[in-house]
């Protein structure tokens, strides 16, 4: 009997039908580089889940937008899963390091292959903690107060400490759940393992 190999070939292709598109509407948040009271903040972010269909659970890109900026705004960028109820946790699975935005205008992140779980709540965050702060600047975020996103809303983490503590205080809502920000996030299929078989 011959012998033949069989294999199986995943496809790189990605179907673009999974996105989330949150426009502002001329709303803004702050966001603030040194310490200062106790209502200072110093992170912000939007909670999200993978949209429909949900075979398409990988984030290959992500955009946020900055309505203003002085220059050398220290920020970094995570993203991480959101316990539900008013924290991010666990490890964050992106990590943008420290950046500087010098100006308005949107902060793209693209090239990702990110694998999220479907149903499970997550949050893209950007905050001045755990950065190299050199000026007390302050930053504006385009945000939406119109409540147009319903899996998610625009949080809020005020503190007067330096270092990172996004994971250990609570954050609170923006506007008691009345806000988005301004996110566009594209998701693709996740990728198939090449597998082969040997039949005789």
């Amino acid at each position: 009997m011959g012998r033949f190999l069989l294999i199986l070939l995943s496809s790189s292709i990605a179907l673009w039908a999974g996105n989330i598109t949150i426009n502002n509407n001329g709303a803004t948040v702050g966001i603030q580089e040194n310490t200062g009271s106790s209502s200072v903040r110093r992170a912000t972010g939007q909670t999200f889940i993978v949209p429909t269909p949900t075979s398409e659970s990988q984030l290959t890109e992500f955009t946020l937008e900055f309505g203003g900026a002085p220059s050398g705004f220290d920020c970094r960028v995570y993203i991480y899963e959101w316990d539900g109820v008013d924290r991010p946790t666990g490890a964050a699975l992106f990590d943008s390091g420290a950046i500087q935005v010098n100006a308005a205008g949107n902060l793209n992140f693209s090239g990702l292959m990110i694998n999220l779980t479907p149903g499970t709540p997550y949050l893209v965050m950007i905050t001045t903690q755990g950065v190299s702060n050199d000026a007390n600047n302050g930053a504006i975020l385009m945000t939406n107060n119109g409540n147009v996103y319903t899996d998610g809303s625009n949080w809020g983490l005020t503190s007067t400490s330096a270092t990172e503590t996004h994971l250990s205080e609570a954050w609170a809502e923006v506007a008691a759940n009345a806000f988005d920000m301004d996110f566009l996030a594209t998701f693709g299929m996740v990728p198939v393992e090449l597998q082969s078989f040997s039949v005789e």
